[in-house]
């Protein structure tokens, strides 16, 4: 290696190390810092290192590494930190010189090789999420090198890492400058950006978790088909956490018509279709169809894996709440209260999925009006996913707004006024005003004001869910129908007969197509007759 000199600014003293000199007290010092300089600039931690190399040989290198103070070492967290300045000197260096792309490839691959696996990503989240800048930063620059090799880095303004042939990225072998098949960075760069993406998912960063999805979607263009289709069910299913069910609903039924073949092939991807149709359907109200597509996932999901495995615990969840949309409360609190002892004892409480069990206990327990035992079970649930997730994550959020109308029933108005107005401000700036849940938490507050009989307030806000909900969800989605059906009782309440009647006997219409014995279609009924009586009364 030719003289060329890393710089650090610590206090008031300037050390200049030359690479060489590194390099001649340790090889593996050399590489390290290579490596670590093509990651992002967060703390490193040594477990993504430690693939590499066995203890002693790090503890050496890392060591030497220390003494010129071109590295920080961190004994509480087990990681290491580059300097700015080190970074940007070391990562110069190798590209005068050659090995930028060898190292990133390096880099990539390691990452690739520590970043976890989508099943075990619930269970290593403060893992994942000390890998996750790395994984980001690394992802950047070959996202960067597929679409210009003069692209400014946004750290220090430098040029790429990568050098380009074409439109390929080309990885020199270390001694004489050869590409061979085994170093091959497509390999790793799009499964990694798929967990990735994954992980974002997990996170509750959707519209990042979108944006590196589309880029896997990208490098995995070329992969075996069923990868191609892993990735497209995972941008498909970011819609639905984005706030647009019916693209996903469209998507996924456009995956059952045109993958008909590979589906009969291959069991775990069309358990996943399974499920997302199942949720799809439950997104625009059809619980009732839901169910039956829990079911046919179920049964292959046991014949693929037998039954007593965790992943069909998964299933298991997505059927109770078909049913619990079907308003079969009691069953579906059984089911999730035998989902729930298992996954605690596998997956611990500290899980999202055993928390997002508990959340749905606390729901079922509100339809069965046992509110104390939906206090508790709520509750339960929030304090887990503050903890795990953070009180800004979109499950976390919408766990308060549960938590709201159990208060509305102990009595506290202030309490639940003032919790939904807040879980609404935080969806709303994670979310927008017009995802789906967003529009769930303002109806809640509309049907709490109307408990309170601030009619006005009421009626305006009712409103305005219905129409951000029939664009949203359709006009006979069945929780725009019920938004419209309060709305016209807030009306009812301000004696303005006539719009309540128009928009109730909108209701009505639309429920026409329910059996004459149907609940719903007799409350309605029930409903217009008064305000028509009332109507009728003042003339």
């Amino acid at each position: 290696m030719d003289h060329y000199s890393t710089s650090l600014v610590t206090e008031d003293i300037i050390p200049i190390v030359s690479m060489d000199k590194i390099y001649s007290q340790d090889e593996n010092a050399a590489s390290i810092l290579a490596i670590s300089a093509c990651l992002g600039q967060a703390r490193i931690p040594l477990t993504l290192l430690d693939t590499s190399y066995n203890s002693t040989q790090l503890k050496h290198a890392l060591e030497v590494l220390r003494a010129s103070s071109l590295v920080m070492l961190s004994s509480s967290d087990n990681s290491i930190t580059i300097p700015r300045l080190v970074r940007l000197c070391v990562r110069a260096y190798l590209r005068q010189y050659g090995m930028s792309t060898l190292y990133a490839y390096y880099a990539l691959k390691i990452t690739a090789q520590s970043f976890p696996e989508n099943s075990k990503q619930f269970s290593m989240l403060q893992k994942g999420s000390s890998y996750l800048p790395h994984a980001l930063a690394i992802l950047e620059e070959y996202e960067i090198a597929s679409t210009t090799s003069h692209h400014l880095m946004a750290m220090g303004h430098s040029s790429p890492l990568f050098t380009t042939r074409g439109h390929s990225l080309y990885i020199p072998d270390f001694d004489n400058g050869t590409f061979t098949g085994s170093s091959v960075p497509l390999d790793y760069v799009g499964p990694l950006a798929l967990r990735v993406a994954h992980f974002l998912c997990v996170l509750g960063q959707y519209s990042r978790a979108m944006q590196v999805a589309t880029q896997a979607s990208r490098w995995l263009s070329t992969a075996p088909a069923a990868d191609v289709l892993s990735c497209e069910l995972s941008i498909t299913s970011l819609f639905l956490y984005l706030g647009g069910p019916a693209i996903f609903a469209s998507q996924i039924e456009q995956i059952l018509l045109s993958q008909t073949v590979l589906l009969k092939s291959h069991r775990p991807l069309t358990i996943r279709v399974l499920r997302s149709k199942a949720l799809a359907l439950q997104g625009q109200g059809h619980y009732s169809q839901a169910e039956g597509y829990h079911r046919r996932a179920i049964a292959i999901c046991k014949s693929t894996y037998g039954s007593r495995d965790i992943r069909l615990l998964d299933e298991e969840h997505g059927l109770a709440l078909s049913l619990l949309g079907q308003k079969r409360p009691q069953e579906a609190l059984d089911s999730l209260c035998a989902i729930y002892t298992t996954m605690e004892e596998q997956l611990t409480l500290s899980n999202p999925k055993t928390l997002s069990v508990l959340a749905n206990i606390g729901c079922a327990l509100q339809h069965l009006s046992r509110w104390d035992d939906a206090y508790h079970a709520t509750s339960r649930a929030l304090s887990g996913r503050k903890e795990v997730l953070g009180a800004d994550h979109p499950h976390t959020v919408q766990t308060y707004a549960n938590l709201a109308q159990i208060y509305v029933v102990k009595g506290d108005y202030s309490a639940a006024e003032s919790t939904t107005r807040e879980t609404l401000r935080v969806h709303v700036t994670k979310l927008g005003e017009d995802h789906h849940l967003s529009l769930h938490i303002l109806n809640n507050l509309g049907y709490f004001l109307l408990g309170q009989e601030r009619w006005n307030e009421a009626a305006e806000t009712l409103y305005r869910v219905a129409r951000k909900r029939e664009m949203v969800l359709g006009f006979h989605h069945c929780d725009t129908l019920e938004t419209l059906f309060y709305a016209s009782e807030a009306y009812w309440k301000m004696r303005r007969f006539d719009e309540a009647l128009e928009l109730g006997g909108k209701v009505l219409r639309a429920r026409q197509i329910l059996d004459e014995n149907s609940g719903d279609r007799r409350e309605i009924e029930a409903r217009m007759a008064e305000i028509q009586r009332d109507r009728d009364a003042i003339r």
